[in-house]
């Protein structure tokens, strides 16, 4: 089609917020510079059960080109749902969902 473009995105980011994330002195700006480093064009942060990790990384990507989406890893019985939402959607909206 003429116009398109591939985008490299990584849609299943955790923060240190989540229990799992291995090394807690990763910072937001470390989570850009990662994905900078692997040529991302777009990331979504998915903590589990938490949006708390979500404005930090938003904060470091100004000025980077990186599109944040934020999400959310929800624990559901048998598993878990990741939910991503629009770069513009206001965080106080997730907060009533997680």
């Amino acid at each position: 089609m003429a116009g398109s473009q591939p985008y490299k995105c990584d849609f299943h980011i955790h923060t240190p917020i989540s229990k799992c994330y291995k090394d807690k002195s990763v910072t937001p700006d470390g989570i850009i510079q990662a994905a900078l480093g692997k040529g991302l064009d777009a990331i979504a942060i998915t903590d589990h059960n938490s949006i708390e990790g979500i404005s930090g990384v938003i904060a470091a990507s100004a000025g980077t080109g990186i599109i944040v989406f934020p999400g959310f890893e929800l624990t559901a019985a048998g598993g878990h749902i990741i939910a991503i939402f629009d770069p513009g959607t206001k965080l106080f909206t997730l907060a009533e969902v997680v």
